[in-house]
């Protein structure tokens, strides 16, 4: 299914159009957007105990401790936002549970989803952060890059994994005057992957520009 939005133009006139969001304006040349629905690529959540934990390398670990409770706080707050019908456990709890199992990454995932009773854990596991990389065509963008995968704790069946899901702020590498700083960088990678993240899970729209 696709929604249609036209952009027109006639004689610098704006008109309004109801039913399909059409505009005129005064280029003289129509712009068509459409927009197309894009299903869950795994549905099962609602009604379900969710556990979401982030693991990060030794490295990433060192250099931004902060960064897997910032994480597992944005997703959360996105998972309460786009799918209110999943129960989730509260990051205060899973960070609990990490404090007191120091070795706790060497853990089957099943298992530490065990541990909060939860019918289903999705581990994000970082495979790349950086707030601003030091590379000089990109310095000041930050990247995120993660692997995530959704386990029913029961079976300890592997329902759904997105191996490689990147997100990266600015868009393009810094240039003209863009003012941005790595805590900026920060805040709207985690953002972004949130909402990347939950989309996987229920049906939403996108642009066909995208």
């Amino acid at each position: 299914m696709r929604r249609i939005f036209a952009l027109f133009a006639l004689a610098g006139v704006p008109l309004a159009l109801t039913g399909c969001g059409a505009l005129l304006y005064g280029s003289g040349v129509p712009e068509v957007m459409t927009t197309r629905s894009v299903p869950p690529e795994y549905s099962g959540l609602p009604g379900h105990k969710l556990a979401v934990v982030v693991r990060t390398l030794e490295q990433t670990d060192w250099e931004h401790p902060e960064l897997p409770g910032d994480l597992e706080r944005f997703v959360l707050n996105r998972f309460k936002q786009d799918l209110g019908k999943v129960t989730l456990v509260s990051q205060a709890e899973v960070q609990r549970y990490k404090d007191q199992h120091q070795r706790w990454t060497d853990t089957p995932e099943v298992e530490v989803g065990r541990k909060f009773k939860a019918d289903m854990v999705l581990y994000i596991n970082v495979d790349f952060y950086s707030p601003s990389q030091s590379d000089p065509m990109h310095y000041m963008q930050g990247k995120l890059t993660c692997r995530c995968l959704l386990y029913d704790c029961a079976s300890g069946e592997r329902l759904w994994e997105k191996p490689d899901l990147t997100v990266q702020f600015p868009p393009k590498s810094m240039s003209g005057g863009i003012t941005t700083s790595p805590q900026k960088n920060k805040t709207q990678l985690m953002m972004t992957f949130s909402e990347k993240l939950t989309q996987c899970f229920y049906r939403h729209w996108e642009s066909d520009n995208e």
